[in-house]
């Protein structure tokens, strides 16, 4: 299958791309992540997504170096609400394999059916594709 996704935003700790043919967002996080960075990314991610009326989010952390605790609480009770408002239904989430990244991501974790996490991309996007079965 030819991969259709179309670069929406470049910058050096992140990489934002929308799939057209699957309707999915394509979010690469890259290197150590400062909350701050986060913070304004996710807004622009929120904004993004909400344009684009699409249900589904690859987010991808296997890049991500260290911890990133100053954005986990924002995470959770911001921008996962905000995404779901907008129609979120299955936000599938890569680890990294740095310990302090994932302890961030966890305490970053809204309970809800709508989130899964993953250690390997392919089985992350293969439940994307097909509806969370």
């Amino acid at each position: 299958m030819v991969q259709s996704k179309k670069l929406l935003v470049k910058e050096s700790h992140v990489i934002i791309e929308h799939d057209e043919e699957d309707n999915i967002l394509y979010t690469s996080w890259i290197g150590f992540q400062k909350p701050e960075k986060i913070i304004a990314s996710g807004k622009e991610i929120l904004n993004i997504y909400k344009d684009l009326n699409c249900s589904k989010l690859f987010n991808d952390n296997s890049e991500v170096t260290g911890p990133w605790n100053g954005a986990a609480e924002w995470v959770r009770d911001e921008y996962f609400p905000k995404m779901i408002e907008y129609g979120m239904k299955q936000f599938a989430w890569v680890m990294s394999p740095s310990i302090f990244a994932e302890v961030s991501a966890k305490k970053s974790m809204m309970e809800t059916d709508v989130i899964k996490t993953f250690k390997d991309r392919d089985k992350a996007l293969e439940w994307l594709r097909t509806g969370g079965v």
